[in-house]
């Protein structure tokens, strides 16, 4: 199993490389003539190659294409800040302000709004103002985490992938919550075949579902008890051309390709390098 992680590591790293673009930015869909290089694309394979120990290929070119972004709007200041961070490169201060007036507090009390989409706006806003500076009320962003949760966990109808995004930001806010109720909903959601499910009535798995389940046993000192299979699954998710899917046999692309490589990480199929920037520098 740590054999074939490693050969999938490589696959994933000739992936991207060519899916570099012209102008040194990334897209994930490059084919049939369209070339159209995002900044999400753009950090994500960052990311990967940060997670990997790997040299950016064209670095220069890759840092251009960022620079032709201002950040407008808080998707591409989100990626467009962390794209820079890995390669080292201060965003400066006017993004400085900007990430500073984010609220995450007001963000996780929003009205008429889901909570899986508020604990993921949460989630990246916290994960945003932490790469600047120390965050802002974390005492408070913590307490108003613990009070979106309910019957053990998290979500409007509680499941692991709200419940990891809780976890991650508690856990950004240097608090834990080794309740021992959270725990047993976790480990009551490991799984054999697939590793984890999303809910306590769901049979059915993804590779999101995987690896929010991974990464919440981490967090929560929880033994994978299924590990080989959760392993298994993850890798099981990879295209032939070295991208990874949601499900097998489905369309890859960077941000299922992102999730893969960390769960592999933090379940130890991948070593060394990649484990260390997993733990600083896992995003979501």
């Amino acid at each position: 199993m740590l054999a074939r992680a490693q050969d999938a590591a490589l696959r994933v790293a000739a992936y991207l490389r060519d899916h570099q673009s012209s102008n040194g930015g990334f897209c994930f869909y490059r084919w049939g003539g369209i070339d159209e290089p995002s900044l999400h694309d753009t950090w994500r394979a960052l990311a990967i190659f940060n997670l990997l120990g790997l040299e950016v290929p064209r670095r220069d070119a890759a840092l251009t294409f960022l620079r032709s972004f201002d950040g407008d709007g808080f998707d591409d200041l989100y990626h467009l800040v962390l794209a820079l961070d890995l390669l080292a490169v201060a965003p400066g201060a006017d993004f400085h302000q900007r990430i500073a007036r984010l609220d995450a507090l007001a963000t996780l009390a929003g009205e008429h709004v889901p909570v899986s989409g508020r604990l993921t706006q949460a989630l990246r806003i916290v994960l945003l103002q932490g790469r600047i500076a120390p965050l802002p009320d974390p005492a408070g962003i913590a307490g108003r985490v613990r009070a979106l949760r309910h019957d053990e966990a998290w979500g409007d109808k509680p499941n692991l992938g709200d419940t990891w995004s809780a976890l991650a930001i508690l856990a950004a806010c240097s608090e834990h919550a080794s309740d021992d109720s959270t725990r047993h909903f976790v480990d009551g959601l490991q799984l054999a075949s697939f590793g984890f499910t999303a809910t306590r009535d769901s049979v059915y798995a993804n590779l999101d579902t995987v690896y929010a389940g991974i990464r919440a046993c981490a967090v929560l000192n929880l033994r994978l008890r299924y590990a080989h299979d959760a392993i298994g699954f993850v890798l099981a998710c990879q295209s032939p051309d070295g991208g990874f899917a949601r499900t097998p046999d489905a369309l890859p692309d960077f941000a299922f390709t992102h999730r893969a490589l960390l769960a592999l990480v933090v379940a130890g199929a991948l070593p060394g390098r990649a484990a260390e920037s997993a733990r600083h520098r896992g995003g979501w």
